[in-house]
């Protein structure tokens, strides 16, 4: 795990190449269903705090029993679904948990003091870094002239032309 962590949050779309980068499908402020990979569990929401290179950092209460069972580098499986801009995400990575204070304090924001009962004072709070080693997306052109023009490709030409679909870029 880096040392730095930058301010840097890249809300951008992907393009439509075959790759594509984690940052350009992820923005900070979207909800993530994560789920531990072994053994088998049901996926919660988490907010993303975060998105740097192959890692993505969330806030979360360390004290809930979900969470107490995980262990740094045990299997995570996360996926995102993102009906306004048409984007759908599948990812498997490595988790780790962080109780870093300076970390805490650069991805603490006004919203996640309605996650904390105490806010920012709570006991628990750490960040959940997920390390992602694979993942694939989908997309389609957003808006409705872009869903049309999805349909009509997808009607009365190649039906691959009307979506995307490739691995996500690791750094």
């Amino acid at each position: 795990m880096p040392n730095e962590y930058s301010n840097e949050q890249s809300t951008s779309i992907h393009d439509s190449s075959e790759n594509s980068k984690l940052s350009e499908m992820l923005s900070p402020g979207d909800t993530l269903m994560v789920a531990p990979a072994a053994p088998l569990s049901l996926a919660r929401p988490l907010t993303i705090a975060r998105v740097e290179n192959d890692q993505i950092f969330m806030l979360v209460d360390s004290t809930v029993d979900w969470l107490r069972r995980l262990n740094n580098g045990d299997p995570i499986l996360v996926t995102h679904s993102d009906s306004r801009k048409n984007v759908w995400v599948s990812l498997y990575g490595q988790m780790e948990m962080s109780r870093d204070q300076q970390l805490i304090d650069s991805l603490w924001n006004p919203a996640a003091s309605a996650y904390f009962n105490d806010g920012r004072d709570s006991a628990g709070i750490a960040v959940m870094i997920i390390e992602v080693e694979a993942g694939e997306y989908w997309s389609s052109p957003a808006g409705r002239l872009g869903s049309i023009i999805s349909l009509l490709k997808a009607r009365f030409g190649d039906p691959a032309d009307s979506r995307d679909h490739g691995t996500v870029e690791l750094t």
